[in-house]
């Protein structure tokens, strides 16, 4: 087999036991795998992405794992049980994997950082960015570096916003981000929608705002959402105002509709109520007669 004219033509070699067969990666599974990595998608060092939605979303896992057959493993798409480690509750999810053919982007969006030896308000240690670890494919379970003064320190891998996004954000990897991360502000039919950006920096938030305007015409705002009394950090969000929603809606209608339980997040346009102004209630002057003393 000729690898290097596989891999021109878009095709890899699946390194598994189950299915070692040739995997034809598409433009439109390149754009779904990357819109999931931008929301609640998860690459592991094993190259393989990992997904699970809960149950109120689970014709959505169906459809996305139905958008990645042609990658995905022959494990079938079931709701399974898993506990949060940080409140030690158990939830329900419907979860399915990829095989392992993404070691790209795991280098792409996950960046290898250390401790720096501060502490925030709730004991989470700061990590720092280190350029003294080296990807490799198939990374062991707990990596580390030994730094210059012979002290081992642990890797954190941190996903973080390629400088690729304005090449690689198209309208199907905005529309897989905002049905991860998206949501409605305000109830009813406010035509008023954001992007959650919690696990990114500020800056990357602002660079998110530029290159959505930029591919789109779409002048978002990058605002605070508040306050986290879990992580005890502060919340930011890409939020598309009314004006610019009937742009977003047009851009993401095609795809969101596809799955008919995700449209609650895309409510359909509506024209503003344009207030007729009320008149104005003046004061009746009274008007006292002079005497002719004055």
């Amino acid at each position: 087999m000729n690898k290097e004219k596989d891999k021109k033509e878009g095709y890899y070699q699946i390194k598994t036991i189950d299915k070692p067969s040739r995997a034809i990666i598409t433009q439109r599974v390149h754009s779904i795998i990357f819109g999931s990595l931008l929301g609640d998608g998860h690459c592991r060092p094993t190259g393989n992405l990992a997904f699970g939605f809960g149950p109120k979303n689970e014709e959505y896992a169906r459809w996305l794992a139905k958008e990645l057959e042609s990658v995905r493993s022959t494990t079938p798409v079931a709701k399974r049980a898993y506990t949060d480690k940080r409140n030690m509750k158990i939830y329900e999810s419907y979860t399915f994997e990829t095989y392992r053919l993404f070691h790209d982007y795991r280098r792409l969006f996950y960046v290898p950082h250390i401790e720096s030896g501060e502490v925030d308000g709730i004991g989470n240690p700061y990590l720092v960015p280190t350029d003294l670890y080296k990807y490799q494919e198939g990374e062991e379970e707990f990596p580390h570096i030994i730094d210059s003064d012979g002290v081992r320190k642990k890797i954190y891998f941190v996903k973080r916003v390629p400088l690729s996004l304005k090449k690689k954000l198209d309208v199907l990897a905005l529309a897989i981000w905002y049905m991860d991360d998206g949501g409605r502000s305000g109830g009813g039919t406010k035509n008023c929608v954001f992007i959650t950006l919690d696990g990114f920096t500020w800056e990357e938030g602002d660079f998110i705002q530029s290159v959505i305007k930029d591919n789109f015409g779409i002048d978002g705002r990058h605002n605070k959402a508040g306050f986290s009394t879990r992580s005890r950090r502060r919340q930011h969000r890409l939020t598309i105002p009314f004006k610019e929603y009937p742009k977003f809606y047009e851009l993401l209608y095609p795809i969101v509709s596809q799955i008919p339980s995700m449209m609650k997040k895309l409510p359909p346009v509506t024209p503003r109520k344009i207030l007729e102004p009320k008149p104005i209630k003046r004061s009746k002057k009274i008007i006292l007669p002079i005497s002719p003393e004055e």
